[in-house]
């Protein structure tokens, strides 16, 4: 059996937007706990660099949005898409370059799976995002994609023969993969 030719990867939050959307989305979902919680959590995030894993995203959704019903931030995800896509945050040329490649293409992020569904209608063919984790109907905790998006990557360079990945911050075993090709695209980081 043949493989198809080529998958483009593409990256989320400072990629394909100009901004960090799990921020935004508890920014527009509960502003004053994210004032409040972002001041004094902002030293967590070193430490999480070093550990490889986003300790501050965390943290930030459990003190922000625990216990939240699912449909209530499936409702505010919409209100985020409507306002990213209207205040023209997304990078359209890159949107525009991938859109007329005949290949899979794949958004691959660490933010919400709520959020990047958000985006399927872009035409997206594959969406990989971390997974939020309900009880009774009600938010409780996230399984993070943060540092194992390589993962993914793998398993699709063994159906394809090239893969392509466009990302801000390429993870280091993205290199070691012999048909994927990383192409680092910086789109609105300050």
């Amino acid at each position: 059996m043949q493989r198809p030719n080529c998958c483009i990867v593409v990256d989320l939050d400072f990629t394909l937007v100009n901004l960090d959307t799990t921020a935004e989305f508890l920014k527009l979902l509960c502003p004053l706990k994210y004032y409040i919680f972002s001041k004094i959590l902002r030293p967590v995030a070193i430490l999480g660099r070093i550990l490889s894993i986003d300790l501050y995203k965390q943290l930030m959704l459990l003190l922000c949005i625990y216990g939240y019903p699912k449909e209530l931030l499936e409702e505010k995800v919409k209100i985020l898409f409507k306002m990213l896509v209207s205040k023209e945050h997304v990078n359209v040329s890159l949107l525009n370059f991938i859109q007329k490649k005949s290949c899979i293409k794949v958004l691959l992020t660490a933010s919400l799976d709520i959020i990047a569904t958000q985006f399927y209608h872009l035409g997206f063919d594959l969406i990989f995002s971390s997974t939020s984790l309900f009880r009774h109907g009600k938010f409780i905790k996230l399984c993070d994609l943060y540092g194992k998006k390589h993962r993914v990557v793998h398993a699709l360079s063994r159906l394809f023969h090239e893969v392509v990945i466009l990302e801000d911050s390429p993870e280091n075993e993205y290199h070691l993969m012999k048909n994927a090709r990383v192409i680092r695209v910086i789109y609105g980081r300050k």
